[in-house]
């Protein structure tokens, strides 16, 4: 049959042709306020690697798939796997749980949790054992995002049936605490890895400096007390663009400043509210700029950077545990739990409060091993210091923190832009739902409800990849 819609296809795709080169406009954004950064304060030359294959690393990933029934319900497969570089058995784990209620919080928690449990396995019975080599766990994506992910799913309402799933995301995040402070305890350095990530962390604190220095170069009379407050908030915090207060104040003075370097200022605060550049988009133009093929971005130490939190005056323990509390409730409610289960929902959340007091505080980098590769982020905790200690500042710059030996073991696992990071990248394999392999999953899905499930329609109404 011929397609009715390719010719209509070519030419919206050729309208949006400049839009898509330019990134959006970012990148033209970006050639003139990053002029005025002094730029090699943000990256660092690399040299002197060497490719090893001294130490003992494993590595964990995981992939999910859903099928929705007709009534609305959904079953959720959960996989997640840990491989490694020393020939033991790959660690395997697999969840299937029936969801009475959607929710796509539960796709992320029980990920999650298949992903802690192989990865608590792995370093328990293997990983754990080698004592004259460095040891090494490798965890697919941002620790911040998994740590503030669980936090705002217990905080914060984003969707009446999320409250549903709020002992399973307790759960998760009790497991993600207890792998790091296990990995502490027994001296395996772990470490998270992201390829494609959407952080602007470090964009905030780049961004929001040098709009400070913007605008008081063309004199600190023209603009408020509490402007610069807000740049301030802006490069410690992150994001303050989700606040619509203070979103509200910055396209405000775009639209009204006009002292000296008026367009650049005007420029800067886009780039702020923006969420389509990040850091890696940054950090990809600064690279460009500088030529840097083999670098490292300054290392920025991480507290309670999120917004959210900071205005809320949720960094104090006791009024987070409080908000925790509350939505502990409304899921026993929206679970009409009996009394058991009500009680062990509460007694689990009371003692999230000794895990969340001890989260080390993270160390959040960036590394380019190849003139055209993205950068990659790369995190560490730093059990020297808590996430929740507020006489720290939430993000400083902490240069001084030797991590060669990790970046070097990242160095020694990178091969090709495609295998950024050869055991990161088997373990992907592995864990990924092929389309083939999940048919039969679901061939057998259907074949169990048919034999058990009498009188009840079956039929399936969608199947597809959560990333």
């Amino acid at each position: 049959m011929p397609d009715l819609f390719y010719d209509l296809f070519m030419r919206e795709l050729q309208r949006e042709r400049e839009k898509i080169l330019d990134g959006g406009g970012g990148n033209s954004l970006l050639n003139g306020l990053l002029q005025e950064l002094k730029r090699q304060d943000v990256w660092r030359r690399l040299g002197g690697l060497e490719k090893r294959q001294d130490y003992a690393v494993a590595a964990v990933d995981g992939g999910v798939r859903t099928v929705e029934f007709s009534d609305g319900s959904e079953l959720i497969i959960t996989r997640a796997v840990a491989v490694n570089n020393y020939g033991h058995k790959p660690t395997r784990k697999v969840n299937v749980k029936y969801l009475p209620v959607p929710s796509s919080a539960a796709y992320w928690t029980y990920l999650s949790i298949s992903e802690l449990d192989a990865a608590i396995e792995c370093v328990q019975t293997s990983l754990s054992k080698f004592e004259r080599r460095e040891k090494y766990l490798l965890m697919d994506g941002s620790l911040y995002s998994k740590l503030t992910g669980a936090l705002h799913n217990l905080i914060l309402t984003r969707g009446f049936l999320d409250l549903y799933y709020v002992p399973e995301i307790v759960e998760s995040l009790k497991k993600l605490c207890s792998l790091l402070s296990m990995c502490n305890e027994l001296n395996v350095r772990i470490v998270f890895v992201s390829k494609n990530s959407s952080l602007k962390i470090l964009k905030d604190h780049i961004v929001f400096t040098t709009l400070k220095d913007l605008v008081r170069e063309g004199g600190a009379l023209r603009v408020s007390a509490d402007v610069y407050e807000i740049f301030t908030k802006g490069a410690e915090w992150y994001s303050i663009v989700w606040l619509r207060r203070y979103r509200k104040k910055l396209v405000e003075l775009a639209s009204r400043y006009n002292g000296v370097n008026v367009d650049l200022v005007r420029r800067g605060i886009k780039v702020a509210i923006s969420q389509s550049i990040t850091d890696t988009c940054i950090l990809e133009h600064l690279a460009h700029m500088l030529g840097v093929s083999l670098g490292i971005s300054r290392k920025l130490l991480l507290g309670v950077v999120d917004a959210y939190m900071n205005d809320k005056k949720l960094t104090n323990i006791d009024s987070l545990m409080k908000m925790i509390f509350d939505r502990v409730e409304d899921s026993i409610m929206l679970r009409m739990s009996s009394d058991k289960e009500a009680e062990e929902y509460r007694n689990s959340a009371k003692e999230l409060r000794e895990y969340i007091m001890n989260i080390p505080r993270i160390l959040l980098t960036y590394l380019k091993f190849r003139k055209d590769d993205p950068p990659i982020l790369v995190e560490v905790p730093i059990y020297r210091w808590r996430l929740f200690d507020e006489t720290i500042p939430p993000k400083i710059f902490y240069d001084s923190y030797n991590m060669w030996d990790v970046i070097e073991m990242l160095y020694s696992e990178y091969k090709d832009p495609y295998h950024y990071n050869r055991v990161l990248w088997l373990a992907h394999e592995y864990a990924n739902f092929r389309d083939l392999e999940y048919n039969e999953y679901l061939m057998a899905i259907m074949r169990t409800l048919k034999e058990h499930v009498k009188g009840k329609r079956i039929r399936i109404l969608l199947v597809g990849p959560h990333e």
